[in-house]
């Protein structure tokens, strides 16, 4: 059963206490009483200290002991116990001046005694009435006082166990409770963890199995309060008896702890007596909710801890980071891997970037450095994230000076979100590699010049040794007489020189060269055959 609500206990007979030394006045308010079903209690005027009772209304004969019954209520309501009880007096018909005594003294209303007979449970009905409004008003100003001083502890409370163990006892105390306990529920509604409970202070975090109270259980279904009066033999309890004592089990009530349609769990009131009273479950009520703030504020503040603990260690690590790197030779640098910002720099990446550390921190690799391959570098801290290692990866990327820079970056995630760059300028080493490919290829050029050289005096030295031996031999027939022999000196003469340049053509031995036509250059046989 859901929000199975406690009926207040019947109310009793209005009780009423007399105090007359007059034998008729006692007699007629005896019949009256009778008549009318009021509770009538006879009291001397000796014995009215101690006669109080919550809710009796006093009827106060003002001619008790002669003319001294105002002066009898004027004492009375100096002792705490009389202070705030309800009392009618009992003055003549006509006597006015009874009337302003009776109420000088403090009586909070007055009956003419010819009246008495008609107007006697009307008048107690209504002091009674205006007893309870009293002592209503009372208990809520407690109450008000109560929330209050709960409030202010919520609010100035570091130790949430502490607190939740001083609103369960307070709740016990002030409810008259034979247990409160305070007990936190998985979204599931299988399992609660007690975190605090009145009757056992200390207690740390004990688990329940929920299928054992079935009802909380019922109180997690509904999100409504359960109240049972008389509990054991109440049917919700009906599968669990075998497994638990209900003799003599007092009322139960379980009010949710709910907030923003948020179940955190569930506060469990017992009372030795068979009922809780509405004004107590509904005090409990507003303490349920107010206990669902603080316990939310204090999962956020846990959760605020936790991240103030995680930022403290990163922070540790990126001062021993920095400590260390300090003066290492490669650039360092570590990076959110979030967003892509930079943590932190040692010097040698400050100088890669050729900037200061302050233009550095919180900024994007990308604002860095022009030229950079944003989805390409995206893509590596996307690796390094997930726990792969990044080695000597080429990057071509230009400085804010416009200075161009050739980088070899490697990386691996570091912790969390935080991956760490270790990163190269291999700008120099590019720069002598490309110059030593530059010497290589002017090198083999010139071994395939020389080679050319030589093959190419290897093959003309046949062919130009048959014409200079035919020549040699033209000119020993010729005459000098003969025509032909100033074409056939020539001939010889020119067979000679080519014979000279295949000669150091086969001698050729390093590249040297000489301007010809314009820019043209040629090869120097004279001084790449001639030796050093």
């Amino acid at each position: 059963m859901s929000d199975e609500r406690i009926s207040d206990p019947k109310p009793k007979r209005l009780q009423l206490l007399v105090c007359t030394d007059r034998a008729e006045i006692a007699a007629r308010v005896l019949l009256a009483s009778e008549r009318d079903g009021l509770d009538l209690t006879t009291v001397e005027r000796d014995g009215l200290a101690n006669a109080s009772a919550p809710g009796a209304v006093l009827l106060l004969d003002m001619r008790l002991g002669g003319p001294f019954g105002a002066g009898t209520l004027a004492s009375l309501r100096c002792d705490p116990r009389w202070a705030e009880a309800p009392v009618i007096a009992l003055v003549g018909d006509r006597d006015e001046a009874a009337i302003r005594d009776a109420v000088g003294a403090g009586a909070d209303d007055f009956i003419r005694e010819e009246f008495l007979d008609r107007e006697l449970a009307t008048r107690v009905l209504g002091q009674r009435r205006a007893w309870e409004l009293r002592d209503e008003l009372a208990q809520r100003e407690r109450d008000l006082v109560a929330l209050v001083d709960l409030t202010r502890s919520f609010a100035g409370a570091l130790d949430t166990g502490a607190l939740l163990e001083d609103v369960t006892r307070r709740l016990a105390r002030d409810l008259d409770l034979v247990r409160c306990s305070l007990v936190l529920t998985d979204p599931e509604g299988a399992n609660g963890t007690v975190l605090a409970t009145s009757d056992e202070p200390g207690i740390v975090r004990r688990r329940l199995e929920l299928a054992r109270y079935p009802e909380i259980r019922e109180a997690l279904r509904t999100r409504r309060a359960v109240v049972l009066e008389d509990a054991g033999r109440h049917p919700l309890l009906d599968p669990v008896k075998d497994a638990i004592a209900t003799a003599g089990l007092g009322a139960l009530a379980v009010l949710p702890l709910a907030l923003e349609g948020e179940l955190l769990g569930v506060l469990f009131l017992r009372s030795a007596s068979p009922a809780i009273s509405s004004r107590a479950i509904d005090f409990a009520s507003t303490v349920a909710n107010a206990t669902a703030v603080a316990l939310r504020n204090a999962r956020s503040v846990d959760e605020i801890r936790v991240r103030i603990d995680q930022a403290e260690d990163k922070l540790r690590d990126l001062r021993q980071f920095e400590e260390i790197h300090e003066h290492v030779s490669e650039g360092i640098a570590l990076v959110d891997a979030r967003d892509g910002r930079v943590l932190s720099v040692n010097p040698a990446a400050l100088r890669i970037v050729d900037l200061e550390a302050y233009r550095v921190r919180g900024q994007r690799l990308s604002s860095l450095l022009t030229g950079i391959d944003e989805p390409r570098c995206a893509e590596l801290i996307r690796k390094m994230a997930r726990g792969e290692e990044v080695r000597d990866v080429g990057m071509e990327v230009r400085r804010l000076d416009g200075h161009q820079v050739y980088l070899e970056v490697s990386g691996a995630r570091l912790r969390d979100e935080v991956v760490l760059f270790s990163v190269r300028d291999v700008t120099e080493r590019k720069r002598l590699q490309a110059q030593m490919s530059e010497q290589q290829e002017e090198a083999a050029r010139q071994a395939m010049i020389v080679e050319l050289a030589g093959a190419a005096a290897h093959e003309l030295n046949q062919p130009l040794t048959a014409v200079m031996g035919y020549a040699e031999l033209l000119n020993r027939k010729v005459s000098e007489l003969d025509p032909a022999s100033h074409q056939v000196a020539i001939i010889h003469r020119e067979a000679e020189r080519m014979a000279e340049i295949v000669r150091k053509l086969g001698r050729l031995m390093r590249y040297e060269t000489a301007p010809y036509v314009g820019d043209t250059r040629i090869v120097d046989l004279d001084r790449a055959s001639r030796d050093e």
